[in-house]
């Protein structure tokens, strides 16, 4: 007897992935991949982000709050400036005495995060000037609330160094304590003059800065500047070959005529030319009493 298999019909038929299948999966897996791993990355920089905003928060928070904690007997020593009591009757704004300074605010009473001043991992510093508003001669003890305080909130960028003096600066006044004029890793304030100005404009004095004309190139866009008279203004462009800045707002003539400006330099390179990191400045307050 002949026996005969016969197949079973509904067997499977079984095969291998294509290579087009194989290709289409990792590809889908590959981009997947991607995907997840460039969540990494921002989120690192959203939470970098985070904390710097909060850091910048807090310093303003606390310059605010010791300036207006000084009483009467503490802001009296800013009178005695270089220029004597003309503070009182031109209305315009100078820099705290260094030595009262360093004997009431130390820069390690003005500095975040460490009260220790580890200039190394201290990142912000602040740093007071002082305007009488009004000319009736009057000190801060007689009439405290004639008085407005501004606060340069600076954070130190890691890519420049702060000199002293400046490779850039023929003659400029300091706003800092002397305590860290010689410091490099701490950003400082200086004042230079305006030798001409319309409206919205401002020309500086030649030579300034590095001695070429370019003083815009220490003045970025976007950065806060404060003149004489108390006016903070926001830079929207400078023009190099001019060695002119344009502002924000309309430039007020009163109590003076603009004579100057106070701002925080980008500080410099390892090659002495201006640093291109960017202004120190985050914020500039104003405390009023």
């Amino acid at each position: 007897m002949t026996m005969t298999c016969i197949p079973h019909t509904n067997s499977p038929n079984r095969h291998g992935f294509t290579l087009l299948e194989v290709l289409l999966s990792l590809g889908i897996f590959a981009l997947g991949f991607v995907f997840i791993a460039s969540i990494f990355p921002v989120a690192a920089l959203l939470q970098k982000e985070a904390s710097d905003t909060v850091s910048n928060a807090r310093v303003t928070r606390n310059a605010t709050a010791i300036m207006k904690s000084l009483d009467d007997i503490d802001l009296n020593p800013a009178g005695g400036l270089a220029s004597g009591s003309s503070y009182r009757s031109n209305g315009q704004v100078y820099p705290f005495l260094t030595s009262w300074l360093d004997n009431n605010l130390p820069t390690n009473m003005r500095s975040f995060p460490s009260f220790l001043l580890d200039y190394e991992n201290t990142t912000h510093y602040w740093v007071p000037l002082f305007r009488d508003k009004n000319d009736d001669g009057n000190s801060f003890v007689t009439s405290r609330s004639d008085f407005t305080v501004y606060l340069f909130v600076l954070k130190r960028q890691i890519q420049s160094r702060y000199p002293y003096p400046p490779l850039f600066a023929t003659s400029p006044e300091y706003a800092n304590s002397p305590v860290v004029l010689s410091n490099e890793l701490v950003p400082k304030v200086y004042k230079t003059a305006v030798s001409a100005y319309d409206q919205k404009r401002m020309k500086f004095t030649i030579p300034d800065f590095n001695g070429t004309g370019d003083t815009p190139e220490q003045i970025d866009i976007g950065d806060k500047i404060l003149d004489n008279n108390g006016t903070v203004h926001e830079v929207l462009s400078y023009n190099l070959s001019d060695n002119m800045i344009t502002v924000t707002g309309i430039i007020n003539e009163s109590p003076d005529l603009l004579l100057y400006i106070w701002f925080a330099s980008p500080g410099v390179n390892d090659d002495g030319n201006p640093a291109t990191h960017g202004s120190p400045t985050i914020d500039l307050i104003t405390v009023t009493y």
